[in-house]
């Protein structure tokens, strides 16, 4: 897999996260007390703190991804402006004519 397409799934990914993580805020729970009620407001809770952890997870991850590749162009701009110097005689030979 490319650094490309690496990038695009983690985007995918956290945008799906995203939307769970506010699908999970938005339910509430039903009408009814007691235990169940109980349980069904603590796993909301822990449904919402896995979707926030994933969250900053994948956000890291994608941070990570974007400045790899930025660090890869620019070393290819610096291979290329290096080459076409070198190329063409560059500065290494003009003290020679």
């Amino acid at each position: 897999m490319d650094l490309e397409a690496l990038i695009g799934r983690l985007e995918t990914t956290r945008e799906a996260v995203r939307r769970a993580a506010q699908h999970a805020h938005e339910l509430r729970p039903p009408s009814w007390k007691g235990p169940a009620a109980e349980a069904f407001e603590r796993r909301r809770q822990q449904a919402q703190e896995r979707c926030s952890g994933t969250l900053a997870a994948v956000g890291s991850a994608l941070r990570e991804a974007e400045r790899l590749r930025l660090a890869l162009r620019l070393s290819e701009a610096a291979g290329s402006g290096a080459g076409g110097v070198g190329g063409a005689g560059g500065a290494g030979s003009a003290g020679r004519w």
